[in-house]
């Protein structure tokens, strides 16, 4: 009997670990979602001064016992793919928000200027090492302590690709300067016929004759594309970073 009680024991700890370490935490503050008193607002002391269940971080009314009261508007923000990054990498960000009400207004800023729209996402093409998001809530539900909240920051990490690192395969072509502004240099040992202009969405921008050494890349916007050289033989690709 006491062998099956410690079994029944040593499986309930086990249960009861392992949802601790597997549950959800939103706002990493180390306590699970399912107990947090603000679950998408950093507290990990769980201060709730009227004893509500509603963090007083996030009460509208901390000093007034209201189980069903508002909440204080919260937004965690998420970046795709990473906030390390190679220089022209889209990033799109994304928004999970609490208490925004009916028409929730959205104001992204990057290193505290506003840009983008009114939207629950933002994308952006031209971070640059160093860069912070953040994205500020507007709940239209009037709330004592206030009605607006920043996000968390995201903080980039751009790597720049370099004219090695660009031409680190042995095909005999050369592209320079990059990253280039307004004139791209070719030096090659084959005959090249065309070349295609390529977006990071697979997408061909622009064709080109080749009749000279050098091409023209002004009217594209700054950001990372692939140059597909196509000679008699084969095509191969080139990374260029326009800026």
């Amino acid at each position: 009997m006491k062998n099956i009680k410690f079994l029944f024991l040593a499986f309930f700890l086990f249960l009861a670990f392992t949802t601790k370490v597997n549950a959800q935490d939103i706002d990493n503050d180390g306590t699970p979602d399912s107990i947090d008193n603000c679950k998408f607002t950093y507290n990990p002391t769980q201060e709730d001064t009227d004893g509500d269940q509603i963090g007083d971080i996030c009460d509208c009314e901390p000093m007034l016992s209201n189980p069903l009261g508002q909440h204080i508007p919260a937004i965690l923000i998420n970046a795709s793919p990473s906030t390390t990054i190679t220089t022209g990498t889209l990033v799109n960000f994304s928004s999970t928000i609490d208490a925004g009400g009916s028409s929730p207004i959205y104001q992204w800023k990057k290193n505290g200027f506003n840009v983008g729209i009114n939207s629950p996402t933002y994308s952006d093409n031209l971070l640059n090492n160093g860069d912070i998001i953040t994205c500020e809530l507007t709940s239209d539900v009037v709330c004592v302590s206030g009605n607006s909240k920043l996000s968390n920051a995201l903080t980039f990490v751009v790597n720049t690709l370099s004219v090695i690192e660009n031409n680190l395969n042995d095909d005999g072509i050369i592209l320079y300067p990059n990253p280039s502004k307004n004139e791209i240099y070719i030096k090659s040992t084959i005959k090249i016929n065309t070349i295609d202009i390529i977006d990071i969405n697979g997408r061909i921008i622009k064709k080109i004759k080749v009749e000279n050494t050098k091409f023209t890349i002004d009217n594209l916007n700054d950001g990372i594309y692939f140059i597909r050289i196509n000679s008699n033989e084969k095509s191969i690709y080139k990374k260029i970073i326009i800026q």
